[in-house]
């Protein structure tokens, strides 16, 4: 573990209330300010809370990698300050556990802090600990106790609070016209959450009626404050014609609003355009550089797609050896059948450049894990390549 520097050379109020400014940050879903508040604090040394919420930042942002990071270095100064932000950030990580995180998943102990920092008057530990509740975490679940501290939070002014209690009434006990009441009153706050949340419950008819449009206006609304799930959402909305007429420049617009936040989808998606030469004026050798970003935050899609890229010869000079390394590295994973699909079809008919020679049993057991994980076009091949092994055996 990296050495930890002196703590910040600034009085423990002063941090409290830039702390406190990132979870406002956090809880609008800031992350530009949210990154320009932490970078002020860790200028004047290490801070655990500061630090635990650099490691969230990159999670957002989904870089699993740098994420561990900061969640390693956070941990033992979060145990020594054991203040009511330290305490609920411990909460956090022991709650949700895990490699990135650092911790093995404890929901008692999570519990544990949550109840301290409560106690406290730590409005995010109320909402998590009645988050807890609500889901039945190391705790029988208790729908009724989870309200009331919701609207404890709440009334103290934190509208993640509001905002939870809002889904638990339209999605977990259906009491749909008070759920809306509460999205709607979060909505009137600007919360760029709510209105990406109500946009995609409206957008796919969750909860409430299908109605495209009212998705695409909360959608809309939520890119506008900021929010890069929402740019990604609209910028596919867009780019794939979901609803709407076809619009490439709108959708790469979106996307490029959505990078430039570090979001890892909005750079797989940006990429995807780029690559199938879906953006005029632009080239696809642009793309190798953003599926690397991708990546390298720990999106297994951008990793097949950069085998892809190298296998086939797409904006990169051709090299299947470096195509075949980059799908081999997610092989073994599930989630990205198309990876597994595409080594069973190299398998099945050979690839001479590569010296691979045709081997019928090793494509039908790459065929076999992604018909698993039903990708159709696997299903498909795997029924006629057994019907015919079947044949030559006969």
């Amino acid at each position: 573990m990296d050495e930890v520097r002196p703590g910040p050379v600034w009085s423990t109020e002063e941090t409290s209330g830039m702390l406190e400014e990132v979870e406002t940050a956090v809880d609008m879903t800031r992350y530009d300010m949210m990154d320009e508040l932490l970078t002020k604090i860790l200028a004047k040394g290490d801070e655990g809370s500061a630090l635990f919420w650099k490691g969230v930042l990159f999670l957002e942002r989904k870089d699993t990698n740098a994420a561990h990071l900061f969640f390693v270095k956070a941990l033992p100064l979060l145990l020594r300050d054991a203040n009511r932000i330290a305490l609920t950030n411990l909460g956090w990580m022991y709650s949700t556990g895990g490699d990135t995180v650092g911790v093995t998943q404890d929901y008692s102990l999570a519990i544990q802090y949550y109840t301290e920092a409560a106690q406290r008057g730590q409005s995010r530990a109320i909402t998590n600990l009645a988050r807890m509740y609500s889901e039945g975490k190391g705790v029988p679940r208790d729908l009724t106790y989870a309200e009331r501290l919701y609207r404890r939070a709440a009334d103290a002014g934190y509208v993640s609070a509001l905002l939870a209690l809002a889904a638990q009434k339209l999605l977990v006990t259906g009491e749909r016209d008070e759920g809306l009441q509460l999205y709607n009153e979060c909505v009137r706050l600007e919360h760029p959450r709510a209105l990406r949340e109500l946009g995609y419950f409206h957008f796919k008819g969750v909860g409430v009626p299908l109605d495209v449009r009212a998705g695409i206006n909360y959608y809309r609304r939520a890119a506008e404050l900021g929010n890069s799930e929402a740019q990604n959402d609209l910028g596919w909305i867009y780019s794939t014609g979901s609803g709407v007429p076809v619009d490439i420049p709108a959708g790469v617009a979106l996307y490029q609003m959505a990078v430039a936040q570090g979001n890892s989808d909005a750079e797989y998606n940006l990429a995807f355009l780029l690559e199938n030469r879906k953006v005029e004026g632009r080239d696809p050798s642009e793309a190798e550089a953003l599926y690397e970003r991708s990546w390298k935050k720990g999106n297994d899609r951008a990793c097949h797609a950069l085998g892809r890229m190298y296998y086939r010869g797409i904006g990169v000079q051709k090299d299947k050896t470096k195509g075949m390394e980059f799908w081999e590295k997610i092989a073994k994973k599930q989630g990205i059948p198309v990876v597994q699909y595409d080594i069973a079809c190299i398998y099945n008919t050979g690839d001479d450049e590569l010296g691979i020679p045709s081997d019928l049993g090793e494509a039908i057991r790459y065929y076999a894990v992604a018909a698993v994980q039903d990708y159709e076009p696997a299903r498909n091949i795997l029924e006629t390549v057994l019907q015919a092994r079947l044949s030559d055996e006969e």
